[in-house]
């Protein structure tokens, strides 16, 4: 994607025009990971605020194929084009109904060799950001992206994090679902912290959200930059 392509994509981001076909292969082909996000995050619908939501269902990976929230999985051997078009049905099929809330990507396989590339993820996302454009919220689960991806996904257009009550963020992507079951609610107390403390490192406020997308509790702005300079951060694993 040369210098003047990127330019022309870019201007019709940042004028509010929709993307076509060929814009979303392009940007998919786009070597520019930090360009690409910084378009991405320009289309999250709060530049400031990231919401995280837990959920048994998303411990199964329980995701509605199409409804307030809608996913589809991909995997290593994605062919962008299938991609951009599912997205573009999808986009039609949100003009027509405006019933999603929230598009959850989801990368499949049983094993890290069998997996799409962490770099392949995020650019898969940012692109999902950008053209789905009337998706209010694009999320990732976090049982199959690892905490430490998913951080990074909130720099390419993510503004949810989804999880079962007893996920763990110790762990890589795909940790078995139940292993902190014995826990009970202490399991997921401590879950919700881990993802307060991923968020707010991450630069986002964070926003805890029920089934129906309402907020439960909203958590106090994250430091300033030159604060978390100032002090040990978590290392996500």
């Amino acid at each position: 994607m040369d210098a003047g392509r990127r330019h022309e994509v870019e201007q019709k981001v940042y004028a509010g025009q929709r993307l076509d076909r060929t814009d979303g292969i392009d940007l998919y082909g786009c070597a520019d990971l930090v360009w690409l996000g910084r378009l991405a995050h320009h289309r999250r619908a709060d530049p400031e605020r990231t919401g995280f939501r837990l959920d048994p269902r998303f411990a199964a990976g329980g995701i509605a194929e199409f409804g307030p929230l809608a996913g589809r999985s991909y995997g290593r051997d994605l062919d962008p084009g299938a991609w951009v078009d599912e997205l573009l049905r999808l986009r039609d099929r949100q003009d027509a109904s405006g019933g999603c809330v929230t598009f959850v990507p989801v990368r499949a396989g049983s094993g890290e060799e069998e997996r799409p590339a962490p770099v392949s993820a995020l650019r898969l996302l940012a692109v999902s950001r950008l053209v789905l454009d009337n998706v209010p919220h694009l999320g990732v689960l976090l049982p199959a992206e690892g905490p430490s991806l998913a951080q990074l996904a909130l720099n390419f257009g993510v503004d949810e994090l989804l999880a079962g009550p007893d996920a763990s963020t110790d762990g890589d992507a795909h940790a078995e679902p139940g292993a902190g079951a014995d826990a009970g609610a202490g399991a997921g107390a401590e879950l919700r912290d881990d993802l307060v403390t991923l968020i707010g490192e991450a630069g986002f406020r964070p926003v805890e959200l029920d089934g129906e997308h309402r907020v439960v509790r909203e958590y106090d702005a994250p430091p300033t930059l030159a604060q978390r300079r100032s002090e040990p951060q978590r290392v996500w694993s």
